[in-house]
Formats: structure tokens, C-alpha cells, sequence
């Protein structure tokens, strides 16, 4: 819904990439990805997901126009 398409890897993958390529139906350039890499070692429940975007506003509404129901809006992190 975010306009999120694998450019490498995919589901069955260790690491998968996916560059964002449209803000509001218009197309950017990609300048913002997000890589995925699988961890063997890891503790059950545990994870963190950190999206580098240049406008987390922008990003933000447009999760909520696609219908999506982000956990809490952006915020600063704590550190």
C-alpha cells in the first residue's frame, strides 16, 4: 500500500531491499529504501523497524490514505 515492490530479494530471501517510488501517486526518484535481512539468532518477539524517509509527515498521511492504522503517529526517539 506504501508503493513497497522488492528491487532485490523477496519473501523466500535472506535480505531483500525495497526503494520507495511514489509519494501521493506521483513518482520520486528512490531515495528512500528499506532493507530487510534475517537474523537466525534472534529472540522470540523481539524487532525494531527504522524507516529513513525525507518527509515522515508525507509518509505518514499516506499510510492513513491507504487505509493503513500506524500503532502511534511520528515521533522523535528518546535517544
Amino acid at each position: 500500500k506504501l508503493g513497497l515492490h522488492p528491487s532485490f530479494g523477496g519473501a523466500d530471501d535472506l535480505f531483500t531491499s525495497l526503494p520507495l517510488r511514489q509519494i501521493n501517486g506521483r513518482a520520486v526518484e528512490p531515495t528512500t529504501y528499506i532493507n530487510l535481512y534475517e537474523v537466525e539468532d534472534k529472540p522470540d518477539g523481539v524487532g525494531r523497524s527504522i524507516f529513513y524517509v525525507s518527509d515522515v509527515d508525507a509518509m505518514y498521511e499516506l499510510a492513513l490514505a491507504e487505509g493503513l492504522q500506524p500503532v502511534f503517529a511520528p515521533r522523535d526517539a528518546a535517544w
